[in-house]
């Protein structure tokens, strides 16, 4: 994936996130403690130990960094409805895609659940 755009570009001004990319709202419980109680609408904690919030996917960009998914359910939701997916026109990329075309993730209803799991975002050039 690349660089955590959420920390370079909201860091210290996180409520400009609502009007210029709400989808990277997520990636924000990286630096914020406790998030589910800054903002409460928007994370909630799904699982205890280890601690992991749950966010709609109108906040909670798609990313290209390791994560797990559903096989079949990848494929019934994107492979089959999207072309773009299987047919991938020149310069496609998937992640400049998936967070930009609203049909494509934010606007499906999905709920992301994220915490400190298997997988840690790292810039390898710090």
């Amino acid at each position: 994936g690349k660089i955590n755009w959420a920390d370079v570009l909201y860091r210290d001004k996180e409520e400009t996130v609502f009007q210029r990319q709400p989808n990277l709202l997520c990636n924000f419980y990286h630096w914020i403690d406790h998030p589910e109680e800054r903002w409460p609408n928007h994370f909630k904690i799904c699982h205890e130990d280890p601690i992991m919030y749950c966010v709609d996917a109108e906040f909670c960009n798609w990313t290209n960094n390791p994560f797990f998914i559903d096989k079949n359910w990848w494929i019934e939701n994107y492979e089959k409805k999207h072309w773009e997916i299987t047919d991938e026109p020149d310069g496609f990329d998937l992640e400049t895609w998936m967070n930009w075309d609203p049909d494509a993730w934010n606007h499906r209803g999905w709920t992301i659940a994220e915490g400190a799991g298997m997988f840690k975002h790292a810039d390898v050039h710090k």
